[in-house]
């Protein structure tokens, strides 16, 4: 799946906001193994490409078993503020 952003007038960080959809869409779409993001920046491109089996490892769970939103938000926060783990999951991109 490929989702693009026009994200040039946002001030949201693309890396923050590629984790929390791709989060999203792994918890709500059983059968989605990976998603890339591609962000039109005021600076130009920026890609992101996330698989479920690597968000699942930083996670350290399944996201197939969270059973509501606010377990969900809680895991994301979590895994943001942690800047060795984004860095880890985005090297490549």
């Amino acid at each position: 799946m490929t989702v693009s952003y026009d994200w040039t007038e946002s001030k949201l960080n693309p890396k923050e906001t590629a984790i929390n959809n791709a989060s999203y869409l792994f918890e709500l779409i059983q059968n989605a193994e990976w998603v890339t993001f591609h962000f039109e920046t005021a600076d130009g491109e920026e890609n992101h490409q996330i698989t479920r089996e690597e968000l699942q490892t930083g996670y350290d769970m399944d996201l197939r078993k969270i059973e509501d939103e606010e377990e969900l938000k809680e895991h994301i926060a979590e895994f943001i503020e942690d800047e060795t783990k984004v860095n880890g999951l985005l090297a490549d991109n």
